[in-house]
C-alpha cells in the first residue's frame, strides 16, 4: 500500500512540472509542447473566418489556418487576428543580402507610424511629435540622380549635410550640388 501511495504522488507531481513531447521523449524545457518530426508537419486548426471570429475570448498567440476569403495562417496579436504573410519566391519583398536587408525595387515601403533611421537610433526611441528621425553622427543624405548627362532630364546629384565631419568642426546645415564624376 505504501508503494501505491508513493507511486500515485510521484505521477501527480511529475505531471505538474512536465512538458509534453510529441515525437520526442525530451521536450525542450522552455516549451510546454514540443512537436518533433523529420517526415511530417504541424497542422493547426483549419476553419473559416466566421468560425475564427466566433471563438470566445481568443488568447493572444492563438494560431489558426483560415480556409476561406483571404486564406492563410493567422495569429491573434493584441486582440486582433493578423495574417502571417509568407512569400513564395516570386513575391519575395524582403531579402537578406550579406549584412543588408534589400527591399525589391518594384515594391513600395509604407510606414504607418514613426520611422527612425541611423546607427544611433535605439529601441524605445522617443519620437515625441516627430514622424521621421535621422539619427547618426555627422549625418549625410545623398540624392543620387541616375539620369544620363546627355539626356533631357536633370541629372545633378545633391547632398544634405548636418554638421562638419571633422572632430571639433562647425555646426551647420547645407544643401550641396555635387560635382559630376
Amino acid at each position: 500500500m505504501k508503494y501505491i501511495v508513493f507511486f500515485f504522488f510521484l505521477i501527480l507531481s511529475a505531471g505538474t512540472y512536465a512538458q509534453t513531447g510529441i515525437g520526442t521523449t525530451t521536450p525542450d524545457a522552455s516549451a510546454q509542447l514540443e512537436v518533433s518530426s523529420t517526415s511530417k508537419g504541424f497542422l493547426p486548426p483549419r476553419m473559416t473566418a466566421e468560425q475564427r471570429d466566433a471563438i470566445i475570448d481568443p488568447a493572444d498567440g492563438l494560431v489558426i489556418f483560415q480556409i476561406n476569403g483571404d486564406s492563410g495562417l493567422y495569429v491573434r496579436v493584441t486582440g486582433a487576428w493578423v495574417k502571417i504573410n509568407i512569400s513564395n519566391g516570386s513575391d519575395n519583398y524582403w531579402s537578406l543580402n550579406s549584412d543588408d536587408i534589400v527591399i525589391n525595387d518594384s515594391k513600395d515601403v509604407l510606414v504607418q507610424s514613426s520611422l527612425g533611421i541611423g546607427t544611433d537610433i535605439v529601441p524605445g526611441e522617443d519620437f515625441a511629435a516627430n514622424t521621421v528621425i535621422l539619427k547618426e553622427n555627422n549625418l549625410r543624405i545623398l540624392f543620387d540622380d541616375t539620369s544620363s548627362e546627355t539626356g533631357t532630364f536633370a541629372f545633378k546629384d545633391w547632398r544634405l549635410t548636418a554638421n562638419d565631419a571633422t572632430s571639433g568642426g562647425e555646426n551647420y546645415f547645407s544643401i550641396d550640388m555635387l560635382p559630376i564624376i
